[in-house]
């Protein structure tokens, strides 16, 4: 079960946004991607692929997953200085440390997951 602890104000042109850390019950990389997918599925949330977000969702166009800087699902534009991979599972058992997650006013949450190394 998720568990937002997120704190908003508002920006001078960017509406407002928010910010803060995640609970997770999953321990492992694989049992975080689980909840998220479970807990955006239906939300307003664009749907990213891979069961991850609302494929009946016409808000949100934009929020991703980030895990150890590499983003891996992803709803914004593609950026040039972004770091893009390719989920193979390799990182499924791997232990999370936290997650941060952050967003703003017309968009999903980002989720960003680092684990110990």
């Amino acid at each position: 079960m998720i568990r937002l602890n997120v704190k908003g104000n508002n920006d001078m042109c960017g509406g407002y946004s928010y910010s803060g850390q995640v609970s997770f019950d999953g321990k492992t990389v694989k049992e975080v991607l689980d909840e998220i997918r479970e807990y955006a599925k239906d939300k307003d949330a664009k749907y990213l692929g891979d069961d991850f977000g609302n494929p009946n969702s016409n808000g949100c166009d934009a929020w991703c997953i980030k895990i150890d800087d590499i983003v891996y699902w992803n709803g914004w534009a593609p950026q040039s200085w972004v770091k893009y991979g390719v989920y193979d599972h390799s990182l499924d058992n791997l232990i999370v440390k936290n997650v941060k997650v952050h967003g703003g006013w017309y968009c999903f949450y980002d989720f960003e997951i680092t684990t110990k190394h």
